[in-house]
């Protein structure tokens, strides 16, 4: 009959084995979990009713956007572009071509509609990247939407 060896060292190592794989696994749980909070968030900040409303008058410049804009025209712009900056940054959690595919279309709009505005108050307050996050999102979104800015230069003509 053999003898077996039995080494502490051993056995602590497999045990610090299986609490690292049991602690990697953990860590993407709640990766994931946090990543579908952000998520149910950034949907939260997207289909507000508020929100929803200021977009949908925005986007009603989309037909004359050379107007020039009224004060209520303004605040409810500024109001979206606050909005947007909220969603670009929840949307730094998550892989971009999802952002972009689930928000583009509205994100290139904004953001060809409110650039004008963005630029204007960026020099009222003196604070060059305000928005910052927004202008990135949106022009990434405007680079897989070329037709909007097509659409914008050739009303402008």
């Amino acid at each position: 009959m053999g003898v077996i060896c039995f080494e502490w060292s051993t056995f602590w190592s497999a045990v610090s084995a299986i609490a690292t794989v049991v602690g990697a696994g953990a860590v993407v749980l709640v990766r994931r979990q946090l990543r579908f909070e952000g998520w149910l968030k950034a949907q939260e900040v997207f289909t507000e009713d508020e929100f929803t409303q200021s977009r949908g008058q925005l986007f009603a410049r989309l037909e004359n956007r050379d107007r020039p804009w009224t004060d209520d025209e303004k605040r409810n712009g500024l109001k979206v572009c606050r909005k947007m900056e909220e969603l670009a940054a929840l949307a730094s959690y998550f892989p971009k071509k999802t952002i972009l595919r689930e928000w583009g279309d509205p994100l290139a709009k904004a953001w060809v509609l409110l650039e004008p505005l963005v630029r204007e108050e960026r020099i009222r307050s003196n604070w060059n990247d305000k928005w910052h996050a927004f202008e990135k999102l949106g022009k990434e979104a405007l680079h897989k939407r070329p037709h909007l800015l097509r659409q914008s230069v050739e009303r402008g003509a």
